[in-house]
Formats: structure tokens, C-alpha cells, sequence
């Protein structure tokens, strides 16, 4: 088992540089998450920067079946789904 330890300055840049360009791109292409429940948009910023291939932002059926879930205000809502 191992333990990463990074300091503050590291977790400042780490937040404010590489989060915040996912959480931009995020934004950008999908502006109405600022609607959504926080959680929601933390949570696909985080499936962003561990997407491990995954291109959240393609037109492949299950991507938007993805977005179709996660949109609270359309009747395909579905956190279990999403």
C-alpha cells in the first residue's frame, strides 16, 4: 500500500491549474450544469480528469445516454444510470 503526500502549494496548483481547465472545458461545452446539483458536476469533473480513454464529450449513444441521465430536468433522469 502505498501513501502520496503532496504539500499545499502542490495541491494549490494541482486545484487551481489542472482541476479548473476540466472544470472549464466542463462548463464550456455543457453550460447548463451550473443548474445541477453540485455533486453531479464535482463528480464528472473527476470522471474528466480520471477518465482512463473515456471522451466524455463525444456523440456515441452511450455517452449521450450518459447526459441523458444526468440531466435533472429531462424525464431520462437516472443517477443510477449516469
Amino acid at each position: 500500500m502505498a501513501q502520496l503526500r503532496i504539500d499545499n502549494a502542490s495541491i494549490r496548483n494541482l486545484t487551481e491549474v489542472t482541476v479548473r481547465k476540466f472544470a472549464d472545458q466542463l462548463y464550456g461545452q455543457k453550460p447548463d450544469l451550473v443548474n445541477y446539483d453540485p455533486r453531479v458536476a464535482m463528480a464528472l469533473v473527476d470522471v474528466r480528469y480520471n477518465a482512463a480513454g473515456v471522451k466524455l464529450y463525444g456523440s456515441s449513444p452511450p455517452i449521450r445516454e450518459m447526459w441523458a441521465a444526468l440531466d435533472p430536468y429531462a424525464d431520462t433522469f437516472n443517477m443510477e444510470k449516469a
